[in-house]
């Protein structure tokens, strides 16, 4: 169990780390990785995904903590290795993101991908849709 607990750990401070890293490079308005493939991008969201839930930041806390308890409970009762593995990525990246709207009272969203309707995303999103679709499957 405890080496579920580290990757949990190691997820949670990748995203935290990075989130760090970008915001000490705030003051570009773009850096271009792979033209027209891949940018970094610095977005304060005061909201969930695509900016959903703009400014309802007591709502998404509350909804993030009873969601991170629901994982925390599923993940304390789950035997199977794949869906632990799968829980990790979900837990990693959702108490990374909780813990921004926590302390900053925003999400640093910063991966942008240059097409038609592409949200600006971070490591904890890349995170969480790992995990769900590896649960999934």
């Amino acid at each position: 169990m405890y080496k579920y607990i580290i990757l949990i750990l190691i997820l949670f401070f990748t995203d935290i780390i990075s989130k760090i890293f970008i915001e000490r490079l705030k003051k570009r308005d773009r850096i271009v990785i792979i033209p027209k493939m891949l940018e970094i991008r610095y977005i304060r969201n005061k909201g969930a995904a695509y900016g959903i839930f703009q400014n309802n930041l007591i709502f998404l806390n509350i909804l993030n903590t009873i969601f991170i308890f629901l994982l925390i409970y599923i993940f304390c009762i789950t035997n199977d290795h794949d869906k632990l593995l799968a829980l990790c990525f979900i837990l990693g990246g959702g108490l990374g993101n909780h813990y921004s709207r926590l302390f900053k009272k925003y999400v640093v969203d910063y991966i942008y991908i240059p097409i038609k309707h592409s949200p600006v995303f971070n490591f904890a999103d890349i995170f969480i849709v790992t995990g769900i679709i590896m649960y999934i499957l």
